[in-house]
C-alpha cells in the first residue's frame, strides 16, 4: 500500500534501477546500484551547490555558504540565489527545483 502511494506521487521511483545503470552504477561492484542511490543524488546535489555558490561569486559578487540542501546568502541577495539555483540544478540534473526561502527565525 505505501509502495502504490509513492509510486503515485513519485512515477520516477518505479524506474530507479534503470535510470542508476545508464548512469553506470553498475560499476561499483560488489555495491548494487540501489544501494549507491542516496550517494549518487548527494553527489549531484554536491555539484550543483557549489556550481550555484561559484556562479553566485564570480558573476553576481554574492557570498554564499552551504547548508545541507540549501545556501545561505544576505537577504538582498535571495532572489539572485534562488536564479543560480535553478539554473545551477538545471545544468547539472536536468531539472528546475522548487526553491523555498527561510529568513533568521523561519520555522523548518
Amino acid at each position: 500500500m505505501v509502495s502504490k502511494a509513492v509510486l503515485a506521487v513519485h512515477p520516477i521511483v518505479g524506474a530507479l534501477d534503470e535510470i542508476l545503470l545508464a548512469y553506470g552504477l553498475d560499476a561499483f561492484a560488489p555495491h548494487q546500484p540501489r544501494d549507491l542511490c542516496a550517494h549518487w543524488l548527494m553527489g549531484i546535489e554536491a555539484q550543483a551547490l557549489t556550481k550555484a555558490m561559484l556562479t553566485l561569486k564570480r558573476e553576481d559578487n554574492v557570498v554564499a555558504l552551504p547548508l545541507h540542501d540549501g545556501l545561505i546568502v544576505a537577504r538582498s541577495s535571495a532572489d539572485r540565489a534562488i536564479l543560480r539555483l535553478q539554473e545551477a540544478y538545471q545544468e547539472v540534473a536536468g531539472a528546475k527545483p522548487l526553491v523555498r526561502v527561510k529568513g533568521i527565525g523561519s520555522s523548518p
